[in-house]
């Protein structure tokens, strides 16, 4: 209904409807209007009426000049209309055409911008995107209608190309919403590639975003954006997380691949001659290919020299011993000539190597050599009928399917692994594009309700008067109204969001203008928290988004101190992924947020060393320094460690070094003999790891100590507040004298105290261990030997008959054999009897030990550290 009534708004404002053509005379368009507005998300609801049932439109309408097309309001009209735009993937690769066929439709990347503009100004089409490569040509566009979208973009492609719309039909794929958004995140994975793994088509990805931000080309809207920054998100994801990009992962380094595959050199050359038609992108990657492999001298023909000279430079060549040699294109077919490999990779439209110039070429030389031509451009540059020519054989990007067999098992793994992740990227950006349909909604809602609350105030200020209220009385009433409409809207929007509101998922996204947009419209989503504990500023300062940060902050300062998982704040998360930059806004806007501890009681200090983050430990410090905070360095987690424990425990010499500099230590400021709740010192967590000796002269040299010889009999496993310092020799007997004469007073706490573990003993979680594998052995055995009992069981069954007598076989007369029971049960009941009485007892006792270990008693009270 909403649909409906948007559109016969935008009908009655422009007097034309949404396609272009006189309402009042078309009933087919009003049709075609129906079945649009019927339509859900991901899958068209055709509504279909009877021409006869359709009424012809008889109101009347004054037509207005308008500039704005009825198409375009209709597009702007309601924000439920444009949800039902779809994204849509129309396009060729090299798994559905062939080379003959994507030549012909490929699209040169300077003429993607104009290639957008066309696209868009169809009528169905809101935004597109072109990426066209050797191995595909693919056209990305946001519809309003998938038939229509589906027609418009094929016949503009049948136009651009000359190709038939029956031939291209055959040929191409079409993929909608989810499943466009898959093939392109799978696509800048390299996933989809000729080759797994390829890395260039990352880099072409990304220049289809370059182009269209750009040059401004109005056609790459803000979806398509978005989906491609989000593709370049997911590639480089799995490209991290995978190593799918190691081995030979190109177009162009599976061709030099080829190349040593094929090529069997002239026994009268030590080396085949090379010869590189093209200095572009696909050249200098083939050129830096072939001098991994060996190759140290090249013929590299291209229309200017300048790419030459800086191929050179880029890959150091005069250092490393290799010879380009640069030809201009008049030579081309002279070098070809005298060339065995020749690789061919320009932009070219029209193919470069015919056969009746190559042969001509040829004549001058011994022509029955073999010649290699590799053709990886697309459209191709060498003509198919060279192949005819003696020795001459050719191949392109479709053939290089002999390199790509190569470590199929290893790549396919590593391809399941990407997919899980292509999976969450894609679950990602589906929430972003659900987050950004609710933009209008918002603003709608805002904007009414403000219109609503003006209007309002006004009304109440004029009754009151307004010679009778102070600008305090004004300024109340206002904030009051702002209260109660916020109020009213937090409702209504809470059914905005599912599990993270859309400032959550922008953040998460990196979108800084969509997570402005947010911030202004509903500033009370920047104290949310998600379903996994994490508010807006928790994202944004783990990824890294300064400008977000920023903005959040603006709102309210106090947000540094939000605790969300693990009663974390932002600070925490910023100095677990080394986001620096971060750390300094948030340092800056709140100084104490250096002093929260996580549930683990951990300070952020704490964080840095244990993620090994020595540059943002040393600006902790030197924030530490600037507010006089030095007590955090004392600060002990929940296993009793302070900031020295655990550098000394990972051996981070750069940490120890600075911790125990001359002026902290001679302020004071550091305990440098502080127990953790093992009762070592960081000395003694040194020694007891197997210590760097560094370290320990650092410890030694600083006043660093470990527990006396004569203490360690008898107080190992005191308590620290038991031990008297020891500071004199001569007060060290009265001392200990001291402390033992104190034990009687002592409370049972401090007796249960004392008992505590041993440091010397092993430690609990050891003894947990130890006890629980002997309690399942145990269980396993007693239970087992109820299976096969000793002596076995009876495999037949055997009833005495008579009375037999058989002096061999007294037993077995005497008594009832059954098959599956016991052999001693049967000749030995009373010995049996005892026998399961004793192995039930050890079984239901390692049973209950093994629960008791389980749930961590009674280790939990008296040896947990």
């Amino acid at each position: 209904m909403a649909s409906c009534f948007a559109t016969s708004l935008a009908v009655a404002e422009t007097g034309r409807c949404s396609f272009n053509c006189e309402y009042s005379s078309s009933v087919h368009c009003f049709r075609d209007q129906v079945r649009y507005f019927g339509r859900s998300r991901g899958r068209i609801k055709p509504l279909v009426y009877p021409y006869s049932s359709i009424p012809r439109c008889e109101v009347s309408v004054v037509e207005k000049e308008s500039n704005v097309s009825g198409l375009e309001v209709l597009k702007t009209s309601d924000r439920y209309i444009n949800m039902s735009s779809n994204i849509m993937v129309i396009g060729l690769n090299i798994h559905t055409a062939p080379v003959e066929l994507r030549e012909k439709v490929s699209i040169p990347e300077s003429e993607w911008p104009q290639a957008i503009l066309e696209l868009c100004s169809l009528n169905h089409i809101e935004e597109a995107a072109v990426l066209s490569t050797c191995n595909r040509i693919e056209i990305y566009v946001v519809a309003l209608s998938k038939n229509h979208g589906i027609k418009e973009v094929t016949e503009w492609m049948c136009k651009y190309s000359g190709v038939s719309v029956t031939e291209l039909r055959e040929h191409q794929f079409l993929l909608y919403n989810k499943d466009a958004t898959q093939h392109l995140f799978e696509v800048a994975a390299g996933l989809d590639s000729l080759v797994l793994g390829e890395g260039q088509i990352l880099a072409q990805v990304k220049q289809v975003v370059k182009n269209g931000q750009g040059e401004r080309v109005p056609g790459f809207g803000r979806k398509i954006s978005e989906l491609f920054k989000h593709a370049i998100t997911a590639g480089k994801r799995v490209r991290t997380e995978t190593n799918i990009s190691s081995g030979s992962v190109s177009v162009s380094s599976a061709a030099v691949e080829l190349a040593l595959l094929k090529h069997i050199p002239d026994s009268s050359s030590m080396s085949p001659r090379v010869l590189i038609v093209g200095a572009g992108k696909m050249g200098k990657l083939v050129i830096r290919h072939l001098i991994a492999k060996g190759c140290k001298e090249m013929v590299v023909v291209n229309r200017t020299e300048d790419r030459v000279a800086a191929i050179r430079e880029e890959l150091n060549t005069d250092d490393a011993g290799v010879i380009i040699e640069y030809k201009p294109f008049s030579e081309m077919l002279s070098c070809t000539a005298q060339a065995d490999v020749i690789f061919t990779c320009t932009a070219s439209k029209d193919p470069l190597f015919v056969k009746e110039s190559v042969q001509a070429a040829l004549r001058c030389v011994n022509s029955s050599l073999s010649r290699l031509f590799i053709d990886i451009s697309v459209p191709r540059n060498v003509e198919s009928r060279v192949s005819e020519l003696e020795g001459a054989c050719i191949y392109n990007v479709d053939n290089l399917n002999e390199v790509v067999e190569a470590n199929k098992e290893d790549r396919l793994r590593k391809k399941k692994e990407a997919e899980v992740i292509i999976a969450e990227e894609v679950k990602k950006f589906e929430a972003l594009k659900d987050s950004l349909e609710t933009v209008p909604t918002i603003k709608k809602l805002r904007a009414c309700a403000e219109r609503i609350r003006a209007a309002e105030v006004e009304k109440c200020l004029s009754k009151i008067g307004d010679d009778d209220l102070s600008e305090n009385n004004k300024k109340a009433i206002y904030d009051l109204s702002l209260v109660i409409v916020n109020k009213m809207l937090h409702g209504p929007m809470q059914h905005l969001k599912c599990c993270e509101t859309p400032l959550h998922i922008s953040c998460s996204s990196g979108h800084l203008e969509f997570s402005k947009e947010i911030i202004h419209l509903m500033p009370e989503f920047v104290r949310e928290l998600n379903q996994d504990g994490f508010s807006p500023l928790h994202i944004a300062s783990a990824n890294g988004d300064i400008e977000i940060v920023k903005e959040l902050l603006s709102v309210d300062y106090n947000l540094c101190l939000l605790k969300g998982k693990d009663r974390r704040i932002s600070l925490h998360y910023a100095v677990i992924k080394g986001r620096e930059h971060v750390m300094k806004e948030l340092l800056v806007a709140s100084p104490d947020s250096a002093e929260e501890v996580t549930a683990r009681g951990e300070t952020c200090l704490h964080l840095a060393v244990k993620n090994h983050q020595f540059e943002r430990f040393k600006l902790l410090l030197e924030n530490l320094k600037e507010f006089n905070m030095y007590d955090i360095l004392n600060k002990k987690d929940i296993q009793g460690n302070t900031v020295l424990h655990l550098a000394v425990s990972t051996k981070q010499y750069e940490v120890v070094d600075i911790l125990l500099d001359e002026n902290v230590v001679s302020k004071g400021t550091i305990e440098m003999n502080s127990l953790n709740k093992g009762g070592l010192t960081p000395l003694e967590v040194l020694l007891k790891e197997s210590g760097d000796r560094d370290i320990e002269e650092i410890l030694r040299t600083s006043g660093a100590v470990s527990a006396e010889p004569l203490q360690s009999s008898q107080q190992e496993g005191l308590p620290q507040s038991w031990v008297v310092p020891v500071q004199d020799p001569s007060n060290e007997q009265s001392s200990r004298e001291q402390t033992r004469d104190d034990w009687p007073r002592s409370n049972s706490k401090k007796l249960q105290d004392f008992f505590k573990y041993n440091k010397t003993k092993d430690p609990p979680g050891k003894v947990r261990d130890t006890l629980l594998v002997i309690a399942i052995l145990i269980a396993t055995s007693t239970y087992q030997t109820v299976l096969s009992p000793p002596g076995g069981v009876w495999q037949d069954t055997y009833l005495p008959e008579g009375n037999k007598s058989n002096n061999n076989d007294v037993n077995m007369e005497s008594s009832r054999c059954i098959a599956g029971q016991s052999v001693m049960g049967t000749n030995n009941p009373i010995s049996y009897g005892l026998f399961l009485v004793f192995n039930s007892i050890g079984f239901f006792v390692s049973l209950h030990t093994i629960n008791f270990l389980t749930i961590g008693f009674p280790l939990q009270l008296e040896l947990q550290v």
